[in-house]
């Protein structure tokens, strides 16, 4: 779904991040859908991240498990200025 309908996807993976029962969900839901997310849809999606990482600290947690992949230079940077802690 974060490959073929982003839009669809940002929702339900806010959705997912809030209710993530432990440490291990979230480095999943990290490594996998955020990470594919900024890499495949960086542009379009960097700027709702880095508003929802200021306010909400699950997300900014979230980002701290996100590795660079196949984002841009631009996208990689902005994650690394959004995000409190790497993990």
């Amino acid at each position: 779904m974060v490959r073929d309908d982003p839009e669809r996807a940002w929702p339900i993976l806010l959705h997912l991040c809030e209710q993530s029962p432990n440490e291990e969900f979230e480095s999943i839901l990290a490594a996998g859908p955020m990470e594919n997310l900024l890499s495949q849809h960086g542009p379009a999606f960097i700027e709702r991240v880095e508003w929802e990482a200021a306010r909400n600290p699950r997300v900014n947690h979230l980002l701290g498990g996100v590795w660079r992949f196949e984002m841009t230079d631009d996208v990689w940077q902005r994650v690394q200025r959004a995000r409190r802690e790497t993990w």
